[in-house]
């Protein structure tokens, strides 16, 4: 990512970074004096992919010129961006910042068109961005540790905190960003019913999503996506056996629908309707 750096004083000290990788997320932890920091459209073009981005303001303040709304970050509060914007970060004394980098496809395993959340400010003792400030000035501490073997848990964490996080305002405005996942979720389930390898890992894959997130998606209404999978697919079944006039037999209804095992659909089929297939498909014929 390009920048445009310049000192506000002569003897200002040069910053220090120190940037760590989590999966796809890249840390940024920086000390500063007076500088004034700039993305314009010359920088914009040099860039390579967009990125939704995190500003968490440890020590210091700085001011944020995002296309002429100007927000004063102090200790502890939180902005986010986007790396397609034009934008100044500012400060006349020194800061000590996190900045948090994370492409636009891996936050869409997290949020409806991530884009759309740039520009947020978070007051640092605000509900649930308390929690998320107290998790990045942990991270921000560790950032020179590597521990490979929970690089991913701690991705995963991270992204869910901001999700929440960054979701929060937008959620009490009347737009919950979970509804669209999860109707984006058993959207793809239901065009893909017939299917044999419609499985969680499947889903997750094909959706952007990390296999937990998916879980915990369906967790919080209640389901499982096995068990989602299945009741969709025995309604379907249940539909076309309602209709059926001979012309197709109970297993090549539920082959089509996505079970292989005749003994185990129906076996599923009597459990959830109280009766075996072949009956329910004889009573509605007579």
């Amino acid at each position: 990512m390009c920048w445009d750096v310049n000192f506000e004083r002569s003897d200002a000290v040069l910053p220090t970074v120190m940037d760590r990788m989590i999966g796809d997320i890249c840390l940024r932890r920086i000390s500063s004096g007076a500088v004034r920091a700039r993305r314009g459209s010359a920088e914009l073009r040099n860039d390579h992919g967009a990125y939704f981005c995190l500003s968490f303001i440890t020590a210091g303040y700085e001011v944020l010129d995002d296309g002429g709304k100007k927000l004063t970050l102090e200790s502890g509060d939180i902005a986010t961006w986007h790396s397609d914007r034009v934008f100044t970060f500012a400060s006349a004394k020194p800061v000590q910042k996190l900045s948090i980098y994370v492409p636009e496809a891996t936050m869409e395993r997290i949020l409806v068109r991530p884009a759309t959340y740039a520009g947020l400010y978070l007051k640092h003792n605000s509900g649930i961005t308390s929690l998320l400030t107290s998790y990045l000035a942990g991270l921000c501490g560790d950032i020179a540790l590597k521990d490979e073997r929970t690089e991913m848990d701690i991705e995963d964490v991270t992204l869910n905190l901001i999700g929440a996080a960054i979701a929060a305002p937008k959620t009490e405005a009347g737009t919950p960003p979970r509804k669209a996942l999860w109707e984006r979720a058993t959207g793809f389930i239901d065009r893909n019913l017939e299917n044999p390898e419609l499985k969680p890992l499947y889903i997750a894959n094909a959706l952007g999503m990390s296999l937990r997130n998916l879980h915990l998606l369906f967790a919080e209404q209640g389901q499982t996506v096995a068990g989602w999978i299945r009741v969709r697919r025995l309604e379907c079944c249940r539909a076309e056996l309602a209709q059926a006039r001979g012309d197709r037999t109970v297993m090549e209804v539920a082959f089509r629908w996505g079970f292989n095992d005749a003994a185990h659909f129906s076996r599923t089929f009597k459990a959830y309707y109280g009766v075996s297939p072949r009956c329910f498909q004889q009573n509605k014929a007579s």
